[in-house]
């Protein structure tokens, strides 16, 4: 994860990969497929390392970085990633710079960051 391909972003983070099925939107999400196809079970959901997880720190300082496409691999607001969010979003706030762009498909998810 990091550098990509992709026309409309800089980089990729995912601060942890796999996901819940948690609505019919999840019914054509690319990451179960993907994971499925390079022999990974997309519904087991682990914590990057603290090297990928950390990342965005690194990219802080690099002017050129301006726009993340995050959690392509995942959503930011299921269950299983709760005790992982307070992190993630601490390195959110460590990155005013960046523009981060983000989708999920969890219902009823608290999408607002925390204040402290």
């Amino acid at each position: 994860m990091g550098d990509t391909n992709i026309a409309w972003t800089n980089k990729t983070w995912n601060p942890w990969i796999g996901c819940e099925h948690v609505s019919p939107g999840c019914d054509n999400c690319y990451m179960f497929s993907d994971m499925r196809r390079y022999g990974r079970d997309p519904e087991v959901v682990t914590r990057t390392s603290v090297a990928t997880f950390n990342r965005p720190l690194k990219w802080s300082r690099e002017p050129a970085v301006r726009y993340i496409f995050t959690r392509s691999w995942s959503d930011f607001f299921i269950s299983t990633a709760d005790d992982w969010r307070g992190d993630a979003w601490d390195i959110i706030r460590r990155n005013p710079q960046t523009q981060l762009s983000d989708s999920h498909q969890a219902p009823g998810a608290d999408t607002a960051a925390p204040t402290a």
